[in-house]
């Protein structure tokens, strides 16, 4: 029974918290995306990377230097060609380029796998937000900018209380 009361609590604390962060977060943002610019590719190449280090730290990648620091550098540079609107020239470099030096440096069969980790963060990351600094620049493009948002939010906030509703096991607890 208070197991029970301590987990209702914990929840009713984590929505406050979510609750708090997009009070503050989304006016916030929501300026970032009018101003347009060199401020929002800041900002969304400040969120990719911070993105990355979260993905790079479940993923267990533990040596800054020689992994995340090569996806970091990449992440911001996919992010800046989007500015420059370059994407199409730059991403196959970069995964190219990097791709190479990861399975040079690799060595062991073994490390493939933090090698991959260390690739897909970037590419996954960086170069899908690089698409949403090019959107901004399009006519209109605050709004679409805007549009995907509001729908990644609506749909996010709907499977968190549809989860917290119906669902009884987490599909991975390690990361929930």
């Amino acid at each position: 029974m208070a197991q029970a009361r301590a987990a209702s609590g914990n929840s009713r604390d984590s929505l406050a918290r979510r609750s708090a962060s997009a009070a503050i977060g989304i006016p916030v943002l929501l300026l970032f995306i009018q101003g347009g610019g060199i401020w929002f590719t800041a900002l969304v190449a400040l969120i990719a990377m911070l993105g990355l280090l979260e993905l790079y730290r479940l993923g267990g990648l533990r040596m800054p230097w020689l992994q995340q620091l090569p996806g970091l550098a990449l992440t911001f540079f996919l992010i800046l060609s989007g500015h420059f609107q370059l994407v199409w020239v730059t991403l196959p470099l970069a995964t190219g380029g990097l791709l190479v030096i990861g399975l040079y440096l690799a060595g062991a069969p073994s490390s493939i796998r933090t090698w991959l980790l260390a690739l897909a963060g970037p590419l996954y990351l960086g170069a899908t937000l690089a698409y949403a600094v090019l959107l901004r620049q399009t006519h209109q493009g605050a709004r679409w900018v805007a549009l995907a948002l509001l729908a990644t939010f609506t749909v996010d906030t709907c499977a968190y209380f549809v989860g917290r509703a119906v669902g009884r096991h987490r599909m991975a607890p390690r990361i929930s």
